[in-house]
């Protein structure tokens, strides 16, 4: 065989190596709380929306059009992404945005989900409660992370390598699972509540709400302190840092004015307690953008974020 042939017959190799590497298996769609009883919680009055970020936020994703846009979930469910192939992999669990009052379902879902496939690692779309139902939205994270573990084994997944990755109110959510990840927000309800709630690694993409100023507005609580350091990046006061918190992967960038504090906030409170963390700060993107656009520096991290989690052995084993 000349050299010609045998670079060809290379090629054609590595593409239907990477073809088997990014299908998945049908993305399976299940009801997260299965035959269990979903624990019940009253969605908060839709006018605790109405706040500035609350506003920018809404604002934005209306002048995005064709964008996926889910707008009440009373059911929750998951779509499970499994690259084809290889040996256990970790799982990302991720988590849309939308001020707790819708989910951006592709672009900080469905789409998300793929660009992990691509590098061997597994991941699973939350379809959390909206609107407003914070509460809710905190049980459906933490019974996908337990219902992650339970089925390890079916999925061929690492039970000691499940992560949670969210956008902007997605992201508060995935703080709060990380933050809070000792303190139980139900009841067991099966033998899947058995497991732990506490992911192994948290990805936070332009979180929003996670200082103290950023959730006093979201929630229409007075605001409190001045304009001293310590103020400005005082860390929200639904968020438990410690110890034992989940090594972080942040993102934000500079022109997020709306919440950029919300990432610092998080990171020091991080750095305080000792435990790892990158901290990645763009100079634009904004808000919402998910992997982003062609030529927007920005959208670098999604390639460092994978990377962060090659690190952590997030990629399928050979």
């Amino acid at each position: 065989m000349d050299k010609f042939a045998l670079a060809c017959a290379a090629v054609f190799a590595s593409v239907l190596a990477h073809s088997a590497l990014c299908a998945d298996v049908g993305s399976e769609r299940a009801n997260l709380w299965g035959a269990a009883k979903m624990p019940a919680n009253e969605a908060r009055a839709q006018a605790a929306l109405d706040n500035q970020i609350g506003r920018e936020i809404r604002g934005e994703q209306k002048s995005e059009p064709g964008k996926v846009r889910i707008r009440s979930v009373k059911e929750p469910y998951y779509r499970l992404f499994n690259p084809a192939g290889g040996g256990r992999r970790g799982l990302v669990i991720v988590a849309p945005g939308g001020g707790y009052y819708l989910l951006a379902a592709d672009h900080e879902g469905e789409a998300i989900c793929r660009r992990l496939n691509e590098s061997g690692i597994a991941a699973m779309l939350l379809i959390y409660r909206v609107p407003d139902n914070p509460q809710g939205a905190l049980q459906d994270i933490q019974r996908a992370v337990r219902l992650a573990r339970a089925n390890a084994e079916k999925w061929n997944v690492d039970p000691g390598k499940i992560a949670v990755m969210g956008f902007s109110a997605g992201a508060n959510l995935c703080a709060r699972a990380s933050a809070n990840s000792g303190a139980q927000s139900y009841s067991p309800t099966d033998e899947i509540d058995s497991q732990s709630a506490r992911p192994d690694n948290t990805l936070l993409i332009y979180p929003a709400y996670c200082d103290a100023r950023g959730y006093n507005s979201r929630w229409r609580k007075p605001q409190s302190g001045g304009d001293s350091y310590s103020d400005k990046y005082a860390l929200a006061a639904d968020l438990k840092i410690d110890k034992n918190t989940p090594p972080a992967f942040i993102v934000q960038s500079q022109n997020d004015s709306g919440c950029i504090n919300s990432s610092f906030a998080y990171y020091l409170a991080l750095k305080d307690a000792g435990v790892p963390a990158c901290l990645h700060i763009f100079d634009k993107g904004g808000h919402g953008y998910g992997l982003g656009r062609k030529g927007m520096l920005a959208s670098a991290w999604g390639d460092l974020a994978v990377d962060w989690l090659k690190r952590y052995g997030y990629c399928a084993e050979k």
